[in-house]
């Protein structure tokens, strides 16, 4: 039956959030109210039918650089690229109708002069994007799949990690509910210690918050002192698989506490709580990566893809910085 590549009307969007729930590639960020949330109405949804199913598709997320049109992953998403519908048959049939689909897709993007995106770590293939243009880079997150047991997870930790953690125990530090100010607030300082600025808006931040806490689906927390004092804290988001930090700083003015070893620590037992896996979003500041390699977790790959003239091309592999 011959594939129909097209956008989808927003009628169709609960095809869309059936697929993504069916896919292994259906994530948190694919979802389409976290979509709405991160990109307003500046996004269409690329899907591809067959025989008026939906079989696979991606998101689409447009801004303007300049006087170009650029294509790429709105702030605070970790991954998007192709979702596929479940593959059933032999390997080489899999293979083949996973080739297909790919194919469908990337043919319909290579018209776009500026392309970005991160695939999910659980699709390697990107071989049709490679045939008609693109191209790719490695990037890594740390995943902890297995959290079951406190005591395993425990003692898989560096050592320093557990000695912050209980440090910051014994000088009465918890971690609480806060609001999207207090990320905002140490996240900015953080940043301006490193001599950077953030890259996203706070109304962006807002807006995610508020989507995941109406379906409950994510909340802020922070780990204060007895004096009330936040030192670290995040904006966390789950979904039906991993819980995930998405964006958080921690207060330079107090110094290395142990909050944030704590704070994390307290993140992992929500994760098993919910009986989910626990997804650190990887980083490429070499600080920030050897703090998330201390829990022990397992480095996991996925595929950046970007199409773009000279212009552009480097700096969305340095970063997506467009």
């Amino acid at each position: 039956m011959k594939l129909e590549v097209r956008c989808l009307s927003k009628s169709e969007i609960p095809l869309w959030d059936d697929l993504v729930d069916r896919s292994t590639q259906g994530c948190l960020f694919c979802q389409s109210w976290w979509i709405e949330a991160s990109c307003g109405a500046n996004f269409k949804t690329l899907g591809c039918l067959e025989g008026g199913r939906l079989v696979a598709g991606i998101p689409l997320h447009f801004v303007r650089w300049g006087p170009f049109r650029v294509c790429r992953m709105p702030r605070l998403t970790q991954s998007w690229g192709p979702v596929l519908e479940p593959m059933e048959g032999r390997q080489y049939a899999k293979a083949s109708r996973e080739i297909e689909l790919l194919t469908a897709l990337a043919e319909r993007l290579r018209h776009l002069s500026v392309f970005f995106q991160c695939f999910h770590h659980s699709l390697p293939n990107w071989l049709p994007f490679y045939w008609t243009g693109f191209r790719q880079s490695t990037v890594f997150t740390y995943i902890l799949d297995d959290i079951a047991d406190d005591n395993v997870l425990w003692s898989g930790f560096r050592k320093s990690i557990r000695w912050d953690i209980r440090r910051a125990e014994r000088s009465g530090i918890t971690v609480s509910r806060t609001e999207p100010q207090t990320v905002l607030l140490l996240t900015d300082k953080t940043l301006a210690r490193q001599g950077t600025k953030r890259r996203f808006r706070e109304d962006l931040l807002f807006s995610l918050v508020k989507a995941a806490r109406e379906r409950g689906a994510g909340d802020c927390y922070a780990a204060f002192d007895a004096d009330g004092r936040p030192h670290v804290a995040d904006f966390v988001a789950w979904d039906r698989k991993y819980v995930y930090p998405l964006v958080g700083g921690r207060n330079p003015e107090i110094g290395n506490s142990g909050a944030n070893a704590l704070l994390v620590w307290w993140e992992i037992q929500l994760a098993r709580e919910r009986g989910l896996a626990f997804d650190f979003e990887g980083s490429n500041i070499r600080g920030v990566e050897h703090f998330f390699r201390g829990f022990g977790a397992r480095l996991q790959p996925f595929n950046k893809i970007v199409k773009a003239p000279v212009w552009a091309y480097a700096p969305l592999m340095l970063g997506g910085k467009l």
